[in-house]
Formats: C-alpha cells, sequence, structure tokens
C-alpha cells in the first residue's frame, strides 16, 4: 500500500509491506539406537498449537494421513538411508503416513555407527508445511566368549559347548541375534 503526504509542500512517497509469518505445528526430531543389522523405528513428534486469529482462538493440528520423508523437492514414504557424511547408501526409511512413526531397515548389515538423518514433514490443518528429522544410530555387535576345556583319559570321546555371545545394551537385551 502506498500512501502520499504533503510535507513543506513536498511529496513524499512511502511503503508499507505486511510480512506474514505463517503458523506452524510445533514439531520436535526422534532419535533411536540399536544393534548393527537390527530395524530401528522412531517417531517425531507433531503437536497441534493454538493460536489468536482476529482475536479468536484458533487450533492448528496435523492434517490426517500428510506424513512424508522428504529429500530435496521429493516428497515420499521410503527413502534411501546413507552412512552419515556420504553417499553410500546403508539401508531404507519408510514412513507410516498415517502415524509418522518411520522404520530404518539396515541393508549394509556390517555398518555401525552414524546413519545420515531423514527429514520428516507433516502438514498442518492450515496447509503449512513442518519439517524434522530422525535419526537412527547403529551400535556394534560386540561378540564375547567363555573358555571351554575338558579332561578325560586318552581315546575317550570328549564334548564341549563352546559359547559365544553377544554385548547386548538397553531395549536390545530382550531380541535374539
Amino acid at each position: 500500500m502506498r500512501k502520499k503526504r504533503k510535507c513543506n509542500n513536498h511529496k513524499k512517497t512511502a511503503t508499507y509491506k505486511p510480512i506474514i509469518v505463517p503458523a506452524e505445528i510445533d514439531k520436535a526430531p526422534a532419535t533411536s539406537r540399536n544393534l548393527q543389522g537390527l530395524v530401528q523405528t522412531g517417531t517425531p513428534t507433531f503437536t497441534p498449537k493454538t493460536v489468536e486469529v482476529g482475536g479468536v482462538q484458533k487450533t492448528i493440528t496435523v492434517q490426517p494421513n500428510s506424513y512424508k520423508l522428504v529429500k530435496g523437492e521429493t516428497e515420499s514414504e521410503s527413502l534411501p538411508a546413507y552412512k552419515a557424511g556420504t553417499t553410500v547408501e546403508i539401508g531404507t526409511y519408510t514412513i507410516n503416513p498415517a502415524t509418522g512413526a518411520i522404520t530404518f531397515t539396515p541393508t549394509d548389515k556390517t555398518y555401525t555407527g552414524a546413519v545420515e538423518p531423514v527429514s520428516v514433514q507433516a502438514t498442518g490443518s492450515n496447509g503449512v508445511k513442518v519439517q524434522t528429522t530422525y535419526t537412527p544410530e547403529i551400535t556394534p555387535v560386540t561378540p564375547t566368549k567363555e573358555p571351554s576345556a575338558t579332561t578325560d583319559v586318552q581315546g575317550k570321546k570328549q564334548v564341549s559347548t563352546i559359547v559365544l555371545d553377544t554385548v547386548e545394551t538397553g531395549a536390545d537385551k530382550d531380541k535374539n541375534y
């Protein structure tokens, strides 16, 4: 909007440009950690937000089935997962569009360490898209051992069980490797 004013018989022109900041739903990233070779899941948080519009309180919610994985301009329900900081593919991300739950499925079962985060998007009821991330971390499986020995006379068959196990952490204790 331009407005002209006279000031000391000189015409002055000024420009007014309103900046509209879109109201966004709140968001928080998700992380997970599990042993190498195992599937991991995480669900970033997108929560409704109440804003005041023209003196009226309005709540912005997440549109149903609006959760997507995002890479550049691509929005998808499945994207490749990369070793952090590289283009080496080590797995696949998939998202449930109804719940926002993301599954990381490793394809390189030998890889351990950081995985490149995936961008996750949800759309608010006002049409505004917001993004956060999901980042899995792969911890190494560390085998442990117990010594095994038997004693008997020469010529007699001896049998012993050799035990190899893995070091288990946190939520991984209930899983079979």
